[in-house]
């Protein structure tokens, strides 16, 4: 069998016998370029648009780091540094020490906070704090 001259090269059989559309244009639109107009959007906000999914996972991410920097800033700044990471949960709020010493001192400044939490953010629903261990490489 004799081989085929594909002039264009767009569409060239490879030799499993299927077309390969390299640069994916075709000789319809060869040599076409659509300008761009405008800012370009983020991935983030191509993706918000596209997926509502992701707005609810965005505004949850918010609210958690809102509660952080919240929690945080009521903590003592000696003890806060400590202190490796804060998440919400079903009405429970965790904070996560960087050593069970540092969890130790934690537990007594939980009563400070909670009074803190009922008065400030009474709307934030949570019922119980956790003292838990997590060192900052991510290990428990």
């Amino acid at each position: 069998m004799h081989k085929k001259v594909y002039p264009d090269k767009l569409g060239r059989p490879t030799p499993s016998g299927r077309n390969v559309v390299r640069g994916g244009a075709s000789h319809h639109n060869a040599g076409t370029v659509k300008p761009l107009s405008g800012r370009p959007d983020s991935v983030k906000d191509l993706l918000t648009r596209v997926t509502p999914v992701l707005a609810g996972i965005t505004r949850r991410v918010r609210e958690q780091q809102d509660l952080k920097d919240w929690t945080r800033a009521r903590l003592p700044p000696e003890l806060a540094v400590y202190v490796t990471e804060i998440l919400e949960k079903e009405g429970e709020l965790t904070l996560f020490a960087q050593s069970a010493a540092w969890a130790g001192r934690l537990r007594y400044a939980i009563e400070d906070l909670e009074a803190a939490l009922a008065a400030d953010r009474p709307d934030a629903n949570i019922r119980s704090v956790r003292i838990r261990v997590m060192p900052r490489n991510g290990k428990p």
